[in-house]
């Protein structure tokens, strides 16, 4: 299945998760979301990832957890509701799960208004030269646990969790998701009327890490995403949100087609893309 979360359209209520058959493009069913007190929920869940066991969703500093087996147990227009969080150190934009490895990362951009700036920690300078301003850290999971978070790595409530990966990205990324053989896929968009672009990074993460960035006591391992580990990059429509990669292919989602944007995006949206493998192949492998 397919998973999208969205406002609901309406003030104060409850954003909304929905299931769709990707071999049908059918929605299978939609449920709203209330926070662990039982009060609506009412943001965005901008970034959403999933593991056999759990559904993670963002918020500006956390990813909460929603137990797949609740999502699926649930009727359609029934009610659902996160069971905890935790703080993950990055102003969370998107997130990721493939190969054992929660990942949540951050959008920066000064240009197109709105407060998406980051922590100042999170300035880097890669290999080549760039000025980059955003993270996306990435948890390993722990297949013996409900949550699968590993018991040692929990902290203290409101303290961040220690990754076990850092990603120095570049600016306006709005998405993330690694082809089977690692490659790290981002989705690039800013603006209504830019081309948004998927940008295709080798799999550094089975190299020697290129720096370390100390968090609390921890030397935690950091690898550039720049020039020197880029393989490919694939021009597509504006406003290009959240990718997964699934069953050899990339699915795309896009925001241009959403009540707020669709009169003003340039070519606006409202399907799910599928790039399919031989195409992600021709440009990720040189």
């Amino acid at each position: 299945k397919i998973v999208i979360s969205y406002y609901s359209g309406e003030k104060g209520q409850d954003s909304i998760l929905c299931l769709v058959d990707p071999a049908t493009g059918e929605m299978e069913k939609w449920v709203r979301i209330k926070d662990a007190q039982g009060k609506a929920y009412t943001g965005h869940g901008g970034g959403i990832a999933a593991s056999e066991k759990n559904l993670w969703l963002t918020t500006s500093e956390t990813l909460m957890r929603i137990p797949v087996a609740d999502l699926m147990a649930a009727a359609n227009g029934e009610q659902i509701r996160f069971v905890d969080e935790f703080v993950t150190g990055t102003k969370n934009a998107f997130a990721s799960c493939q190969q054992g490895i929660l990942w949540s990362g951050e959008f920066y951009d000064t240009f197109i208004g709105g407060n998406y700036k980051t922590d100042e920690s999170h300035r880097m300078t890669t290999p080549d030269g760039t000025n980059t301003r955003a993270w996306v850290v990435g948890f390993d999971l722990d297949q013996q646990t409900q949550t699968e978070l590993p018991e040692s790595k929990v902290a203290a409530e409101g303290q961040p969790m220690i990754p076990d990966y850092i990603l120095s990205i570049p600016a306006k990324i709005q998405g993330m998701t690694r082809l089977e053989d690692g490659t790290i896929v981002l989705s690039e968009s800013a603006g209504r009327s830019n081309q948004s672009h998927l940008i295709f990074h080798r799999n550094v993460l089975k190299e020697e890490h290129h720096d370390t960035v100390l968090i609390g006591d921890v030397e935690v391992p950091l690898w550039y995403l720049d020039s020197n580990t880029l393989v490919g990059k694939l021009v597509t429509p504006p406003m290009s949100e959240g990718i997964v990669f699934y069953q050899n292919s990339i699915w795309q989602l896009y925001e241009s087609a959403a009540d707020k944007y669709f009169g003003a995006s340039t070519d606006p949206i409202d399907y799910v893309y599928q790039i399919k493998d031989e195409v992600v192949t021709q440009i990720a492998i040189k």
